[in-house]
C-alpha cells in the first residue's frame, strides 16, 4: 500500500498493470519534474486539502493584480472576489462590479499612507495596500482594510497575476463571456481586459470590473472539462507560475501558512544569509505602462577593506508608442532597493526629483497606524534630492522616483555599503518581484585588490587575470550567487 502521496515517486512503472502504465508514468513524470521532491508533493496535497477539503468554511480574498500597473506584490489589485471554500466546493460571496473602489467608497479614510502614495491619494485604502514586497505583511494590511469596510476579516488571501490566465487560455483555447463581443485568448487577455475595464463598460451602471468577474466562472467551467493530457498541462503550468510568484497565498491559520511557506508560495522576504538584494518597482499614477518598460539592473559589488561597496544601476526605457490610449502614458515609478539590515546608505543619482505640487495633503482625519510605523521603521525623506530611506520589514530600503515618457530612457544609481564577508567566500540572494515583466540582471563581483577569483556558482564569466566575475541572468525566479576568492 502507498502510505504517503510521495511514495508514488518510488514505484517502478513496470509493476503497474499494462493498461494503466502509460497514464501512471505521465503522473510520475509530472510529480518528479514539476512538484519536485516527495515532501513538496505532500505539502501541495496538504495545501489543497487545507483549503478545498476543510469541513469548516474558509473564506479567501482572491485578488487579480494587473502587472501593467506594477505594485510590490505583483500589480494593481483591480478586481477581487471573496470566495468561500467548503468540502470541495466554493461560492463567491463578495464581487463588486467596481472592484476595490467599493471598499474605498465605504472607507472612513482614517489611514495615513506611506509618503510615496500621497502622489496619488490623500489617504490609504485597500487597493493601494499591497505596498510591501513581503507578501504576508501586505496581505495583513489589506485584510485589515477589508475588515474596516466589511466588518469581518477573511481567513486569507490569494494573489494572481495575468500570467496564470494567459497560460491557462493556451490550454483551454479562446473563451467569450456572455454579453461581450470579444474572444479572450492568451495573446489578448491583458489588452482586452484593460479595454473593457477602462472604456467598454456601461458608464451608467459603473461596474468596470464586471468583465473579469464574468470571465472567471467561465474559465473554471472550461478547465473542469479538460481531458487528461490537457488537465495535466494546465496543472503543470499553474505549478510553474506559482513557483515564479504569479500565484501567492497567505493564510491566517498557522498550520496552513506553514504549508504555504514550505511550498514557497508565501511571497515572504528571503532570509539574509550573507548579502541580499531586491529591486522593486511601484507604478503610482503611471498608467498601464509597465509591460512596455524595458528594465535592466546591473549591480557591481567590490570588496574594499572591511566593506562591500554596492552600486545598483537601474536603466529603464519606455517602449510605449505615442497615441495608444493606455501604454503611451508617462511611466511614474517609485523604485525601491532592498538591502540587508546592516546596510549603510551612500547616495542616489539620476532619479527624478518631484516638484512642489507632486504630493497631496493628507486628509485631516488620516493618522499613521502602529502597523505602518512598525513595518517601515525609521523613515527619512529628502525632498531636495527626491529619495526616501526606510527600514521596511527588516531591510534597509532606499527609494527614489523615475519618470519617463515614451521613447525616453533613465538610469538611476543606488550606492550603499555592507560589512565585508569574513573569510574568502561571498553569497548573495537576489529576490525577484512577483509579476514584474522579464528583466535582465547582471552581477559583477570584484574581490579585494590583490585577490583572485577561485570559483563561481552558477558559472560566471571570469575577467582578465581572474580579478572579477560577472553573472548574467533573468528575473523569472529568485537567484543565488556564490563566489570564492583567494
Amino acid at each position: 500500500a502507498v502510505s504517503s502521496v510521495s511514495d508514488l515517486t518510488a514505484i517502478d512503472a513496470r509493476d503497474i498493470p499494462g493498461q494503466w502504465r502509460e497514464q501512471f508514468t505521465v503522473w510520475q513524470k509530472l510529480i518528479n519534474g514539476l512538484v519536485g521532491a516527495g515532501d513538496n508533493l505532500d505539502h501541495l496535497t496538504a495545501f489543497l486539502l487545507g483549503i478545498l477539503g476543510s469541513d469548516q468554511p474558509r473564506e479567501f480574498l482572491v485578488v487579480f493584480q494587473n502587472n501593467d500597473e506594477l505594485r510590490a506584490t505583483g500589480g494593481f489589485p483591480g478586481t477581487y472576489l471573496l470566495v468561500q471554500f467548503e468540502r470541495g466546493s466554493f461560492k463567491i460571496l463578495d464581487a463588486p462590479g467596481n472592484g476595490p473602489f467599493a471598499l474605498s467608497d465605504a472607507s472612513a479614510k482614517v489611514n495615513l499612507p506611506p509618503q510615496p502614495l500621497l502622489s496619488i491619494a490623500p489617504y490609504w485604502t485597500f487597493h493601494d495596500a499591497n505596498w510591501y514586497l513581503d507578501l504576508p505583511t501586505s496581505a495583513k494590511t489589506m485584510l485589515n482594510f477589508y475588515a474596516q469596510d466589511r466588518g469581518f476579516t477573511p481567513d486569507g488571501m490569494m494573489f494572481l497575476t495575468p500570467g496564470i490566465m494567459e497560460d491557462l487560455l493556451r490550454v483551454t483555447g479562446p473563451v467569450r463571456p456572455e454579453h461581450y463581443q470579444v474572444d479572450i485568448r492568451a495573446d489578448n487577455f491583458v489588452a482586452a481586459t484593460e479595454q473593457q475595464v477602462e472604456f467598454g463598460y456601461d458608464k451608467a451602471l459603473n461596474n468596470p470590473k464586471q468583465f473579469l468577474i464574468d470571465l472567471v466562472p467561465l474559465m473554471l467551467t472550461k478547465l473542469s472539462q479538460l481531458n487528461g493530457p490537457d488537465a495535466l498541462r494546465a496543472m503543470a503550468l499553474t505549478l510553474k507560475r506559482a513557483n515564479q510568484g504569479d500565484l501567492l497565498v497567505y493564510s491566517r491559520e498557522p498550520q496552513l501558512q506553514k504549508t504555504i511557506t514550505q511550498l514557497g508560495w508565501d511571497g515572504a522576504l528571503l532570509p539574509v544569509n550573507g548579502d541580499y538584494l531586491a529591486v522593486v518597482d511601484t507604478n503610482l499614477g503611471g498608467g498601464k505602462t509597465d509591460r512596455v518598460i524595458d528594465e535592466r539592473v546591473k549591480t557591481i559589488i567590490t570588496v574594499d577593506g572591511s566593506l562591500l561597496r554596492h552600486t545598483v544601476v537601474v536603466t529603464r526605457t519606455h517602449r510605449g508608442q505615442s497615441g495608444l490610449a493606455l501604454s503611451s502614458a508617462t511611466n511614474r515609478d517609485f523604485i525601491r532597493v532592498y538591502a540587508p539590515p546592516d546596510a549603510q546608505f551612500v547616495g542616489i543619482t539620476g532619479a527624478t526629483v518631484p516638484d512642489a505640487g507632486f504630493f497631496m495633503e493628507p486628509v485631516g482625519s488620516a493618522k499613521m497606524t502602529a502597523d505602518l510605523l512598525q513595518n517601515e521603521g525609521q523613515t527619512l525623506v529628502d525632498q531636495t534630492n527626491g529619495y526616501r530611506l526606510t527600514g521596511e520589514t527588516g531591510r534597509q530600503t532606499f527609494g527614489a522616483w523615475s519618470r519617463i515618457e515614451p521613447g525616453q530612457s533613465q538610469t538611476v544609481v543606488f550606492t550603499y555599503t555592507t560589512p565585508a564577508p569574513n573569510g574568502s567566500a561571498y553569497h548573495l540572494d537576489w529576490q525577484h518581484q512577483p509579476g514584474a515583466p522579464l528583466r535582465t540582471w547582471q552581477l559583477v563581483f570584484n574581490p579585494q585588490s590583490g585577490q583572485k577569483i577561485a570559483s563561481a556558482d552558477p558559472v560566471g564569466v571570469v575577467g582578465p587575470k581572474d580579478i572579477s566575475v560577472t553573472f548574467s541572468t533573468d528575473s523569472t525566479v529568485n537567484r543565488s550567487f556564490n563566489v570564492s576568492f583567494r
